[in-house]
């Protein structure tokens, strides 16, 4: 009986322990990544880009922590999990309950969103040939892959620039220009850097080129009749 009583707490303080720790991981993580989205963190630090992580990635952890407090008969706490989880994911989480109470029809014509994605492969076919093709084809968004130009120097080839938000990004990565209005911008660095496409690489300098990027864009789409 002793025994099975020291088993017990044994097992009882291990799942303690578990919860502790999984609560000041979600915690850390939680506040690390709201201080992200009100833009606290500067863009050369490690954790700058951290609430492009997406809460829906934390639900597994979250279910783990209340598995636990379960076990420990933590009714009240696990009450408070759900709660602090379903604010953060509200808070943090790209999702909006507007479409719900629209009555926009999905079918009709003036919800449609339209996405040019082009690779200009340096501008080596010519700028203006570039920029009349994105004219003629009047898209909402468009991705420059492989753009080489500055947004001063895209505003000053392009007709669009009086109607569109332009974010040209690092030099060789992806340019955004958008006729809806943006909410955010950020440029997030890749781990991996720049390689040539046109001549060799050498492992040993290859650290000395700028890193790999990707660009994240929030915009607000606003249906005009």
């Amino acid at each position: 009986m002793l025994q099975q009583f020291r088993t017990l707490k044994i097992i009882h303080r291990f799942l303690v322990l578990c919860a502790s720790i999984l609560t000041f991981l979600l915690c850390c993580t939680m506040l690390v990544s709201t201080l992200d989205y009100f833009d606290f963190w500067n863009e050369n630090s490690i954790l700058y880009g951290t609430s492009l992580l997406s809460p829906l990635w934390l639900l597994l952890p979250f279910l783990l922590l209340s598995i636990v407090l379960f076990f420990l008969n933590r009714k009240k706490l696990i009450l408070i999990t759900i709660i602090v989880y379903l604010t953060y994911f509200l808070l943090i989480g790209d999702v909006s309950f507007k479409s719900l109470f629209s009555n926009n029809k999905i079918g009709n014509r003036e919800t449609q969103l339209s996405v040019l994605s082009l690779n200009v492969r340096y501008y080596s076919y010519g700028e203006d040939k570039v920029f009349n093709f994105i004219d003629s084809v009047k898209a909402d968004i468009v991705l420059l892959s492989e753009n080489t130009l500055t947004a001063d120097s895209i505003a000053s080839l392009t007709s669009l620039e009086e109607k569109c938000f332009i974010f040209a990004g690092r030099k060789y990565e992806t340019a955004i220009l958008s006729k809806l209005p943006v909410i955010s911008y950020k440029e997030i660095d890749f781990p991996t850097h720049q390689a040539s496409l046109s001549g060799g690489n050498d492992i040993d300098t290859l650290i000395n080129n700028p890193n790999r990027s990707f660009s994240h864009i929030k915009f607000r789409f606003m249906m005009m009749k």
